[in-house]
Parts: C-alpha cells; sequence; structure tokens
C-alpha cells in the first residue's frame, strides 16, 4: 500500500488539524449569512478577526445590513401585523427607524441627499424650467420631464453688460429685447 512514493501519516498528527475553532467559525458565519447578517454585525469569531472591523468595512457593513435584512423584515412585518390589527383608512402600519442608532448614519445621508435635490431643483427653476416639472425631474431622476416656462430666457443666456454694443441714447445704454 505504500508503494510507489506514498507517505504514511497519521491523522490528527498535531494539534493545528483538530482545531475546532475553525469548524466552528465556518458554520457560524454560514448561520450568520443564511440570516442575512454579517459575522461582523452578530459578533461571531469570524467576523472579529482582521480587517472586517476597519472603520470603512464595518460602514459598509452595517448598510449592508440595513438596507438587505432589517428594514425588509420591518417592512415585512408591518404588513403582517396589518392583519391583525388594521390601520385606519387612508393610511399603513408602518415602522419608524429615526430612535434605531444602527441605522443614524443612514438617515444623514438622506439628508445630504434631500439637500443635494433642493439644490437641483432650485438650480433648475432659476434656469428656466418649471416648479413642477423640476421637482418631477429630480424625483423620478428623469430630466426628460423637464418642461420650460414659455418665453423665459436664463440669466446666463443674457450678454454681459462688457458685451453690449456702445450704442448710447441720451446718455444710458440702449434697452435690449427681452426674450429673444
Amino acid at each position: 500500500y505504500t508503494g510507489g512514493g506514498a507517505d504514511v501519516t497519521v491523522v490528527g498528527a498535531n494539534m493545528q488539524q483538530i482545531d475546532f475553532k475553525v469548524t466552528q467559525g465556518a458554520g457560524e458565519t454560514r448561520l450568520a449569512a443564511a440570516g442575512g447578517l454579517h459575522p461582523a454585525v452578530v459578533p461571531l469569531s469570524e467576523g472579529m478577526e482582521g480587517s472586517s472591523l476597519n472603520t470603512g468595512n464595518i460602514n459598509a457593513v452595517r448598510r449592508l445590513v440595513g438596507e438587505t435584512t432589517l428594514r425588509p423584515l420591518w417592512r415585512n412585518a408591518a404588513g403582517s401585523w396589518e392583519v391583525l390589527a388594521p390601520a385606519p383608512s387612508g393610511s399603513r402600519l408602518w415602522y419608524d427607524a429615526r430612535d434605531v442608532a444602527f441605522l443614524r448614519e443612514d438617515a444623514k445621508d438622506e439628508a445630504e441627499i434631500t439637500r443635494i435635490d433642493a439644490e437641483t431643483i432650485a438650480k433648475l427653476v432659476s434656469s428656466g424650467f418649471t416648479q413642477a416639472s423640476s421637482k418631477a425631474a429630480v424625483v423620478g431622476r428623469n430630466m426628460d420631464l423637464l418642461d420650460e416656462i414659455p418665453g423665459w430666457i436664463s440669466v446666463q443666456m443674457q450678454p454681459s453688460q462688457a458685451a453690449l454694443p456702445a450704442q448710447v441714447t441720451n446718455g444710458a445704454k440702449a434697452a435690449l429685447p427681452v426674450g429673444g
């Protein structure tokens, strides 16, 4: 049986080969993955090692668990409880995640996105688009929804005073036609 260059070795000859921690860590990670959680969030032995606790990684893990596991579970729970405790007509049961410390960073990100959207709407309106179409375009992320206000020209489209012809009538610059 040992001919042809085969070596005889004893299985479990050293403690590393029978290390239960490796087997346990892999099992914990699989259970966490089945539940939609990351091992660094639970915290499990494999999640507490190495680079998974670095700031950038833990923030990404927190966001992943919040968006792919927790929020869908809360939505499902609210919809399921509505069968037992019907909401008043014209409303629905919902969850309030404002006081969930785990998701506070998401609230900060949402506030930043809202600020950027508001600035975009203001710039579109000042550029000659209707308020309603500017809002619809930003909320729907579809700039094809923009409608121009008829006869309005953006201020940036007007010539500057330096570019005006040197026409002077009674000591004042000649009036420019508006609306082109």
